[in-house]
């Protein structure tokens, strides 16, 4: 009978040790892949310009400019 008690009992110890660390694995699992998409929406909206900014161009003519 004390065989099966304490089999119960680590059964049981087993089963909310699992349960506690169950809680906090997705966290462990999800972390590196929120960690990357962060890293590549950083990444593409710092190395892609904007619709809305406007680019300004400059043109020089050097033949027909006048000596100072």
């Amino acid at each position: 009978m004390s065989f099966f008690k304490r089999l119960v009992m680590f059964y049981k110890q087993g089963f909310n040790h699992l349960w506690r660390k169950w809680l906090s694995l997705p966290l462990v699992l999800l972390f590196p892949v929120i960690l990357i998409g962060l890293f590549t929406f950083l990444g593409f909206s710092i190395f892609t310009p904007s619709k809305e900014a406007i680019i300004e161009v400059g043109l020089i003519d050097w033949i027909n400019q006048k000596k100072r």
